[in-house]
């Protein structure tokens, strides 16, 4: 799997490493972006703590997204601003026929378009090198900013849930 640097108006999107290890930190250790985050598992399987009280705890969520990377299920890019600030993360749960898409971005950025311009980044890279029919992105219904934001992007709601989430889709195919 080819996992590139990308650049967009605003911002660079970089495979991430544990070069961004101060940033994860930064971003998992607010109390916001882990609200609608769901639980971290390191590589045995157990919770990590959220928020991140240590950039151990970050670091271990940035051996998980390797891991999976390395097998190709997954893959995540550190969103760095054009002045070298870590703004947060963006990518795929999993790859496949059907992809699942993430994003977390620090609040200090929030409503600015960061994050709507990172993700069709990574649309369009997914688009273009994986043979990917169908997105996915799975919204706490709560967290109506991001909601916004799938809907933005294309994505329609399934009124199904998991494990407190709404099913968000998007055809890929055509696009």
């Amino acid at each position: 799997m080819n996992i590139t640097t990308m650049i967009s108006t605003r911002l660079r999107l970089e495979p991430l490493t544990h070069a961004h290890s101060q940033g994860m930190f930064e971003l998992w250790s607010e109390p916001e972006v882990c609200r609608y985050a769901g639980s971290a598992s390191d590589l045995n399987g157990n919770e990590v703590q959220l928020p991140a009280v240590s950039t151990a705890d970050s670091d271990a969520i940035i051996e998980f997204f390797l891991h999976h990377q390395s097998l190709g299920n997954g893959c995540r890019w550190a969103v760095i601003r054009d002045d070298e600030e870590f703004l947060g993360i963006v990518g795929f749960n999993s790859l496949g026929v059907e992809a699942e898409i993430a994003y977390h971005l620090h609040p200090k950025f929030w409503g600015a378009g960061f994050m709507s311009e990172a993700c069709r980044q990574v649309i369009d890279w997914l688009q273009s090198s994986q043979d990917s029919h169908r997105l996915l992105a799975f919204i706490e219904l709560d967290n109506l900013p991001s909601r916004r934001l799938a809907e933005r992007l294309g994505f329609t709601e399934c009124q199904e849930d998991r494990d407190g989430a709404i099913r968000y889709e998007r055809c890929l195919v055509g696009n």
